[in-house]
């Protein structure tokens, strides 16, 4: 397989490596607010994932595994060996395996609204399934009520990847992450709701959390001054982790 270089931003030349990974269906836009107030003291590197902004998907179905490949290798290229991580939702599932299963020491992370555990699943989820995959066999071709909303926007392999990153939990890692980490979470959270914020903060060893009040699954965007505050106070602390 082709590893495309992720099309990225630095800003800022001086103090230790931020990197910020956007949730799914964003971009290297989606932390500009913060990278805006951090860009003095840090160097911010911004990217645009596979399949988003400026970076191609290639022409094969992929995996979360890849796409955190993708991310160490530029770390390998930039001989980057130490950093911390500012991420939402997708970008999450990356963090956790960049901090568990990569040579790499992650310092600190922020991690907001972020995916990767198992979701619970109602009766009501299996029986749509049910229903999809018998009008799928009798050749149904309406199936766009089917599936989430990104879901439903999807094509071809972008498509065949997100089925695939949805159903790949890492629940299993969770306890084995050994950067200090932050969760920021919207109490009304639909996409990541708050039982799993619970459960990673009951599953990770180091980890602090703050919940914004009626807020939903954008919750550092709509609570970004306090957001920004947080993080510059959260990344600047003395890292715990050895040289």
């Amino acid at each position: 397989m082709q590893h495309y270089k992720p099309n990225y931003k630095k800003f800022g030349n001086k103090g230790d490596v931020v990197f910020f990974l956007h949730g799914y269906g964003g971009d290297m836009t989606s932390f500009k607010k913060t990278i805006n107030t951090m860009r003095h003291e840090y160097k911010c590197f911004a990217f645009d994932l596979y399949g988003f902004g400026m970076t191609p998907h290639p022409n094969k179905k992929m995996d979360i595994y890849e796409y955190a490949v993708q991310i160490y290798l530029f770390c390998v290229n930039k001989k980057i060996k130490r950093l911390s991580i500012v991420c939402h939702s997708f970008g999450g599932r990356i963090a956790i395996l960049l901090s568990t299963i990569f040579d790499l020491k992650i310092d600190k992370i922020v991690m907001t609204g972020s995916a990767g555990l198992k979701p619970r699943r109602t009766i009501l989820y299996y029986i749509k399934i049910w229903l999809y995959k018998i009008k799928k066999r009798m050749n149904f071709k309406n199936d766009n009520k089917f599936g989430s909303e990104e879901y439903r926007k999807l094509s071809g392999y972008k498509k065949e990847s997100y089925v695939a990153i949805v159903n790949q939990h890492l629940d299993y890692l969770v306890p084995l992450i050994k950067s200090s980490v932050l969760l920021m979470w919207g109490d009304r959270d639909r996409s990541t709701p708050m039982y799993m914020y619970k459960r990673f903060m009951k599953g990770i060893p180091n980890c602090e959390g703050y919940v914004f009040k009626k807020s939903g699954h954008f919750s550092y965007l709509e609570n970004i001054y306090k957001f920004n505050m947080k993080v510059k106070s959260f990344i600047g602390r003395r890292c715990v982790l050895g040289d």
